[in-house]
C-alpha cells in the first residue's frame, strides 16, 4: 500500500478541476488515506467604490460563499458515492497559492493535487505556474492533473539535474506511485559550443568535447538512480543533449508516461539563464500529469 496519509485536492468547480479531484480520490483509496477538498474565494474587495459597484451589479458576496459552499458538499458526495470515500470540506478567503500552501502545513498534508486549467474567479488559479508558486510556499509535493484517465500511474518519467530538489523527486515519485516502472532523464547542454565553433575550433573536437561531457552525466545518473532507490523500478536510464524542456517533453511522449516528477529549484537549468524554469515550462506545456516537489529543508 502507498505509504502517504493525507491528501488536499483544490477545486475552483472547473472540469479540470473536477479530472483533479477523482485523481486525488483514487490516490487516497488506495492508500486509505485522508481526503480533504478545498475552495479558495477571493477576498471581498474592501474598496470605498465597491459597495456602489456592487449594488450596481446586484452582486451578493454572502451568497456566493453559500453557493460556493454547496457545490463543495455536491463534490464531496459525488467522491463518496463514487469512490466511498468521506471528504472534508473546506471553503477559504484569499490568494489561491498561498492558502492552498498554508492549508497544506495547517493539515500535514503529504500531497496537494490540483487541475491543470481553471476557469472561475481568476484565470491563472490552477495553471502550472500556480502549482509553482504553491511550491514557493510549502514543502509539500503538488500533482497537477490534466488526464482524466483513473488507472493507475504506471509510467514515470523521473527528470534530473542532479540536484537536492531533483532527489528528493525521485523519491517522491517512487512513495506515491509504487509498482509504476520508473524512466530517468538527464537533459544537458554543452556550453560555450557556439563560442568554440565561431573562434574556429575543429567541429570534431566540438563533438568529442560533447561526448566526454555526455559520458560523465551517464556515470552521474547512473549513481543518481543508485542514490535515490529508483535502481530497482528503472526500466530505462538517459541522457540527451539538448534545451530541457523539449527533451523532456519529447521522451514524455515517446513513453506515453502517465506522470513527469521533476524537483522544483533544481541549480545546473536554472543558472542557464532560460526564460522561466524547467519545471514551469513542463507543468505548463506536458500532455501528463507534472509531479512538482521541493528539496527539503
Amino acid at each position: 500500500m502507498p505509504d502517504y496519509k493525507t491528501i488536499l485536492a483544490a477545486t475552483d468547480f472547473s472540469r479540470s478541476a473536477a479530472i483533479a479531484v477523482s485523481r486525488a480520490a483514487h490516490l487516497a483509496r488506495a492508500a486509505n488515506a485522508r481526503l480533504e477538498l478545498v475552495h479558495v474565494m477571493p477576498p471581498e474587495p474592501d474598496s470605498t467604490s465597491w459597495p456602489a459597484f456592487r449594488g450596481l451589479l446586484g452582486f451578493d458576496w454572502k451568497r456566493t460563499s453559500v453557493d460556493a459552499m454547496d457545490q463543495l458538499r455536491l463534490a464531496a458526495e459525488r467522491i463518496d458515492a463514487e469512490f466511498e470515500l468521506q471528504v472534508e470540506s473546506r471553503l477559504i478567503e484569499g490568494k489561491p497559492h498561498q492558502k492552498i500552501a498554508a492549508r497544506a502545513i495547517e493539515i500535514d498534508a503529504d500531497l496537494v493535487v490540483v487541475g491543470a486549467h481553471g476557469e472561475h474567479f481568476v484565470l491563472d488559479v490552477f495553471t502550472g505556474t500556480t502549482a509553482h508558486r504553491v511550491q514557493r510556499f510549502s514543502t509539500v509535493p503538488v500533482l497537477v492533473v490534466r488526464q482524466a484517465s483513473l488507472h493507475r500511474y504506471e509510467q514515470v518519467l523521473v527528470a534530473t539535474d542532479f540536484s537536492v530538489a531533483s532527489a528528493a523527486a525521485a523519491k517522491a515519485a517512487l512513495r506515491f506511485f509504487p509498482g509504476a516502472m520508473f524512466h530517468v532523464l538527464h537533459a544537458f547542454e554543452v556550453p560555450f559550443t557556439g563560442r568554440l565553433a565561431s573562434v574556429g575550433v575543429n567541429q570534431t573536437i566540438i563533438d568529442d568535447y560533447r561526448r566526454q561531457v555526455g559520458d560523465q552525466a551517464l556515470r552521474e545518473l547512473e549513481a543518481f538512480v543508485r542514490e535515490t532507490g529508483l535502481e530497482g523500478s528503472a526500466a530505462s536510464v538517459r541522457v540527451q543533449h539538448g534545451y530541457a524542456p523539449a527533451r523532456i517533453r519529447e521522451r514524455a511522449a515517446e513513453l506515453d508516461v502517465d506522470v513527469v516528477a521533476l524537483g522544483t529549484q533544481g541549480k545546473s537549468w536554472l543558472e542557464i539563464g532560460f526564460l522561466g524554469s524547467v519545471t514551469e515550462h513542463v507543468a505548463t506545456e506536458s500532455p501528463a500529469d507534472v509531479l512538482l516537489v521541493r528539496p527539503p529543508a
